[in-house]
């Protein structure tokens, strides 16, 4: 009780977003109705939630959220890529934070983290 409370989820508005960056217009279309994805990992059907449902679950399992925000903006399509080496790093992550915690940037965000309190009993 007190604790903070930080889930990262699969943003399911994502689903769409990142296929339609990698040009895979068939999956993109498909994606904006999916529950459901697979992953880079191979693992099939694999959730993806909405930032009010995981709220919505903190809420009835007694915490608080406080916050949300959106996680790989702008990279999530990428694959494997080497970090830059010309100083360009620190602006990508500055750019990913301000992304992270605005709209309509975050509601597009690969990932969502919440924050939450955990009430007392």
């Amino acid at each position: 009780p007190g604790g903070l409370v930080s889930v990262v989820t699969r943003n399911r508005a994502s689903l769409a977003m990142r296929a339609g960056l990698m040009g895979d217009w068939i999956r993109a279309r498909d994606a904006f109705d999916a529950r459901c994805y697979d992953n880079r990992l191979g693992l099939s059907g694999v959730r993806a939630d909405e930032p009010d449902e995981v709220a919505a679950a903190i809420v009835g399992a007694g915490g608080r959220p406080v916050a949300w925000y959106g996680v790989r903006v702008f990279t999530d399509h990428w694959g494997d890529v080497e970090e830059p080496t010309d100083g360009s790093f620190e602006d990508l992550l500055a750019a990913e934070e301000e992304a992270d915690r605005r709209d309509p940037y975050r509601a597009v965000a690969a990932f969502t983290h919440t924050l939450a309190i955990r009430l007392p009993a």
